[in-house]
């Protein structure tokens, strides 16, 4: 996949994630600034809702960790291994870095690819849509069978 092989040869990426975190009974909303480092870990900050907007952190695969200037957001985990909404961008793009490609298709102008990854040993399945310019536009994390997070993405760059 040529989107893989710019993003490991680039310095970072960046984009805007549109994030719904779907616990069944609700739903939580919220919209982030996301910078991808080369390493990939990823910075971003908070665009809506308006309650958190302009608060800034960090998050990294490795160790899961989330770092915040001067407050604290708690969100109940998705699944058994605490898995945080504000994963969702990092795991799209772990999952584009390097993920198992499972399938592909095209519809039209579309192209939809089935991404294997894991995440803490448990199976994690990405379902990527990528516009005509091959950019990924929405994304699906499909944990145990579920849908526990969707993405609309925006702005994708790679620098």
């Amino acid at each position: 996949m040529r989107l893989r092989e710019l993003m490991l040869n680039s310095s970072r990426c960046s984009f805007v994630a549109d994030v719904v975190a779907d616990y069944g009974e609700y739903t939580y909303h919220f919209k982030l600034d996301c910078i991808c480092d080369a390493t990939g870990n990823l910075a971003f900050s908070v665009l809506e809702p308006d309650t958190i907007t302009g608060l800034k952190g960090t998050v990294g695969i490795g160790g899961g960790n989330l770092v915040f200037e001067d407050q604290v957001l708690a969100f109940p985990p998705l699944t058994e291994n605490e898995l945080s909404p504000i994963s969702a961008p990092i795991l799209m793009m772990q999952a584009l870095r390097s993920g198992y490609i499972r399938a592909a298709g095209i519809n039209g102008e579309v192209l939809h690819v089935i991404i294997d990854d894991s995440y803490e040993g448990e199976a994690l399945q990405a379902n990527i849509y990528f516009d005509k310019e091959r950019k990924p536009v929405s994304c699906e994390l499909i944990w145990n069978g579920s849908r526990i997070l969707s993405l609309s993405v925006e702005n994708f760059q790679i620098e």
